[in-house]
């Protein structure tokens, strides 16, 4: 059934890709892809909750627009509702996200909302560009005060990393709180699994990345040295930079998430589907809509069980001001 459901992802992901919708998409890859001012290697993924490495947003747009704050509230639906109207949406969560004149990054507000008020904040701040690579030092600091560097307690399903060691070859970064290891294998001739045991010596709850943080192409960790588990997969379009798929495997899961763009070259929307061994179980459906400067202002999660559609889940708003 799985193998039936994957072939029929490829079907249509041809369809959206030839179509007449998609007329130009054939030639996506001989012209310069379209910017995109958000990164979808990183939105609503696991790099997203990596805030050393602050890479959701392309900066020289940001820069070029004369944007100061980019605001995401979250939101779900109340299920008594049938209208999608906002008097049927509920605020979770807002995220603020401030610039400075050149356009980089310089503090994350995380607002935690239940009843209408708020019960908690979290700020983040980044007193120094990101180098190269993307990182740059991440400070929390709670509703006051600054919480110390030797002692990182982050609640809120997000992560903070101390660069450790960087080479030619390789970098390596720190999770204070869990003491795991980030790898990052820049060099594509030293991607072997050999290669990997020998230079970096990864622990089992290590993470080793093949690729830098910009334009990842596998992560996974390790088992008795050469076997690897929990892998991600970066799949882009070829000649360009676009990401086309991005594949996940995390016993006994698997999930896959497709990306389909317009004719401009912009996504409009990508599909998150998860197997159990061979069967398929559920997926989520997630839209983009955009403004005239074609910036994502609003994004759906649609679910689907059993290619029965169970509705919108959860919607999230974008401002940019």
């Amino acid at each position: 059934m799985r193998m039936n459901y994957l072939l029929t992802m490829i079907f249509f992901g041809l369809l959206y890709s030839c179509g007449p919708e998609d007329s130009e998409s054939n030639n996506l890859r001989k012209k310069r892809s379209p910017r995109s001012i958000l990164n979808l290697k990183v939105f609503n993924t696991e790099a997203e909750k990596m805030l050393s490495f602050p890479l959701l947003f392309d900066n020289q747009l940001i820069h070029q627009q004369g944007i100061k704050r980019v605001s995401r509230c979250f939101y779900v639906l109340d299920k008594s509702q049938e209208r999608r109207d906002v008097s049927s949406e509920v605020l979770r969560e807002k995220r603020d996200y401030f610039f400075n004149n050149s356009g980089r990054l310089i503090q994350i507000e995380f607002i935690y909302f239940f009843d209408d008020r708020v019960v908690g904040k979290q700020l983040i701040k980044y007193p120094k560009a990101s180098d190269y690579f993307g990182y740059s030092q991440a400070i929390l600091h709670r509703d006051s005060g600054a919480v110390s560097k030797d002692k990182i307690d982050i609640d809120f399903g997000f992560s903070m990393h101390k660069l450790a060691k960087k080479n030619t070859r390789y970098f390596a970064l720190e999770d204070p709180k869990s003491g795991e290891m980030l790898y990052y294998m820049l060099k594509k001739n030293l991607w072997g699994a050999l290669s990997v045991d020998s230079i970096l010596k990864p622990k089992p709850i290590d993470r080793v990345v093949l690729g830098s943080p910009r334009f990842p192409f596998k992560s996974y960790r390790v088992e008795n040295k050469v076997k690897e588990k929990d892998v991600i997969e970066y799949f882009y379009r070829e000649d360009s930079k676009q990401i086309r798929r991005i594949v996940s495997s995390d016993y006994p899961f698997n999930s896959a998430r497709t990306f389909i763009y317009r004719k401009k070259g912009f996504c409009h929307t990508f599909i998150d589907s998860i197997f159990s061994g061979e069967d398929y179980l559920t997926r989520t459906i997630t839209k983009l809509n955009f403004d005239k400067q074609n910036r994502p202002v609003l994004v759906r999660h649609i679910k689907e069980t059993g290619f029965r559609k169970l509705g919108i889940v959860t919607i999230e708003r974008i401002s940019y001001e």
